[in-house]
């Protein structure tokens, strides 16, 4: 370990561009079409530098982030890797011009907010490539262990190593809160121009929301409402509903299997 006289003896001897004992401080300086520069006044003059005494000491400080940014490294046969939440899969079109072809094509994705809206069909275990590859193209001639036969079709490639670490699950229960929140909101909106029935189901189906209720109960109210707002001429919302509802009775029970399928190292 450094000490802290050491980093000091360091700061107060070195010569780099970012030392401010010897460069100083100062503001970064544009220079028209030329790259910005700081405009540094010396602090010490040499010979102040090298008799230089710390009188304050911010090692405390700087432990907590040494710490802090250790924390996200992770050792791995001898290299420094970043850990990250998990890495999935995700379908989709890549640009404008694909969605107006049909080419879908598959990426993998490290969604690092947490904010993110996982389905079932569209994110995929990092291992679980074929799965990825039959939404992408399920008529496609390609083998999972071979990027060589699907490269146009998926624009990174996960490697797994140990797949006991995966815990992504194929819940589609978050999906289907989020996604019938929405649009119950939306219905919400036109309350004033609805019958009494259909107000009574979006009434049940909002509540069974807030109170996250079984995916099973949910399901079932918002049918039950989408089929009201269909008699309502509301026929896109009620299509909405319907495949959110469709997606959650399709979802998969969660479960960690063993790495068999894609690349491996």
């Amino acid at each position: 370990m450094v000490s802290a006289s050491d980093l000091i003896g360091t700061a107060a001897s070195g010569t780099g561009p970012f030392n401010p004992l010897i460069v100083g401080v100062g503001q970064l300086a544009p220079l028209g079409l030329k790259p910005a520069q700081w405009d540094r006044r010396p602090l010490l003059d040499e010979a102040q530098a090298a008799a230089a005494e710390i009188g304050s000491s911010t090692e405390e400080e700087a432990r907590a982030i040494i710490h802090r940014n250790a924390a996200s490294l992770v050792l791995v046969e001898g290299q420094v890797w970043i850990a990250t939440v998990e890495p999935l899969y995700v379908v989709g079109y890549a640009s404008p011009e694909d969605y107006q072809a049909g080419i879908r094509s598959a990426w993998i994705e490290i969604d690092e907010v947490g904010g993110g809206r996982r389905e079932i069909g569209k994110h995929f275990r990092a291992d679980h490539l074929a799965d990825a590859l039959l939404a992408v193209a399920p008529d496609g001639d390609w083998d999972p262990d071979d990027p060589s036969t699907f490269g146009d079709r998926v624009h990174n490639v996960a490697t797994v190593r140990d797949a006991s670490v995966l815990r992504y699950g194929y819940d589609q229960y978050p999906a289907l809160q989020a996604g019938l929140k929405q649009l119950v909101q939306i219905a919400g909106a036109k309350l004033a121009t609805f019958t009494s029935p259909t107000i009574m189901e979006w009434t049940r189906t909002r509540d069974l929301i807030q109170a996250k209720a079984p995916g099973g109960a949910i399901s079932g109210a918002a049918d039950r409402l989408a089929e009201a707002l269909q008699g309502e001429y509301e026929t896109g919302l009620a299509a909405s509903i319907r495949r959110e509802t469709e997606l959650w009775r399709l979802s998969p029970i969660a479960q960690n299997a063993d790495a068999v399928e894609g690349p491996r190292p």
